[in-house]
């Protein structure tokens, strides 16, 4: 009888770090069928999408998930419907939490086996899944150790074993032919710069942060190098270049580390990116703007007074946070300068956070150490 795993993702982190998950349980058994919903990430590495790619519709934000509330509508019948026809070992849930969180309550109902990978961050916003979520799980496998401390209370099938960023950056290495390539000149400075991977952060950021690099051009020598995190996204932010007249910018697809590699600071949306930029050691000036309801509803649900993962995890606001009206050129033109222009006292506070962030998110194997639990849980449980 065929072993059959379905994963459920909807955000381009959730894809990349399921395609990750999908791959390790390759390497245990090449015998899984893997189906779900996910994106491009999970289907290079062999998921088979019952539906349509769930990445190109993800948002953020409550009321800016509306745009496409038809489609989440659709899949969510589509997912139930293909669950009850059909038999799968067990689902896997990756982060997407608006929609992971009732499939987790199906499967419950259903007597389907699934696993929470990247539950809700409990430590940072929405407590009350600590208690309620772990009822319908077999398992919740969470990247930060605060809210391992916090689930645990509530549950003994709660697994903590690091944020898998920190192998994927370990591995990593710089393509040779990358700067010619995308036609960057070496001998200048580089700023990365990420708008985010929903559609709302992207309409939102782009011009801003072009705006800002227009200030920073007047007074550096910069080449700036934007990371289309989608190839859905890619001609919009092409097409924002070409509006601003700035001639210094390259945008690049599915390169986000190679960008964050030969960057000297990194302008970036709120997200796993800004984690990924700190652990590659490298200062992030972090934006973030939806809509002022949507900030509104979540700012009463957050505990703490962050937004910033590294900022979070180090336990302090250490690199600077750009949020809604404060998310403007001329700030992000001010605090990216600060960064170029960096002394030597203040770079030594820098390593420092850097240090103690990477002592904070674990050590590998970990990956591997995921997978073999689902596995074991899964079919030899």
């Amino acid at each position: 009888m065929n072993k059959v795993l379905f994963f459920s993702a909807g955000e381009i982190s959730g894809d990349i770090h399921a395609a990750n998950l999908i791959m390790a349980l390759k390497n245990l058994d090449k015998d899984i069928e893997f189906v779900g919903n996910g994106g491009k990430n999970m289907v290079k590495t062999g998921l088979k999408i019952i539906y349509k790619d769930m990445v190109s519709y993800s948002t953020v934000g409550l009321t800016d998930s509306l745009r496409f509330l038809k489609f989440h509508k659709e899949n969510w019948k589509f997912t139930t419907e293909y669950l009850k026809n059909n038999k799968v070992d067990a689902v896997i849930l990756v982060d997407h939490q608006g929609f992971n969180i009732p499939l987790a309550k199906f499967c419950k109902k259903n007597k389907i086996k699934v696993y929470y990978y990247f539950p809700p961050h409990v430590s940072i916003w929405g407590k009350w899944n600590a208690k309620k979520l772990p009822k319908f799980l077999d398992g919740l496998f969470v990247p930060f150790f605060d809210d391992y401390l916090i689930y645990k209370k509530f549950t003994s099938k709660v697994y903590y074993y690091g944020h898998p960023i920190v192998e994927n950056i370990e591995k990593f290495e710089l393509n040779k032919d990358f700067f010619e390539k995308y036609n960057i000149e070496k001998n200048k400075q580089i700023i990365g710069i990420f708008p985010g991977s929903r559609y709302q952060e992207i309409e939102g950021l782009t011009k801003i942060m072009l705006d800002a690099a227009k200030l920073i051009s007047k007074e550096f020598d910069i080449h700036f190098v934007i990371s289309s995190a989608y190839p859905v996204f890619t001609d919009y932010i092409s097409s924002m270049v070409e509006k601003s007249g700035l001639t210094n910018v390259s945008v690049v697809q599915n390169e986000s580390y190679s960008i964050m590699k030969i960057s000297k600071v990194i302008i970036a949306a709120s997200g796993t990116t800004t984690l990924e930029a700190s652990l590659f050691e490298k200062p992030v000036v972090i934006c973030y703007k939806i809509s002022n309801l949507s900030f509104f509803i979540g700012k009463m649900l957050v505990r703490k007074k962050m937004i910033g993962m590294p900022n979070i995890i180090f336990g302090e606001k250490f690199l600077p946070e750009l949020l809604q009206k404060n998310c403007n050129e001329n700030k992000i033109y001010k605090k990216t300068v600060e960064f170029l222009k960096i002394s030597e006292q203040e770079k030594i506070k820098l390593n420092n956070f850097f240090r103690i962030l990477k002592e904070k998110v674990g050590k590998p194997p970990i990956i591997e150490k995921i997978a073999s639990k689902i596995y074991e849980e899964t079919f030899n449980g």
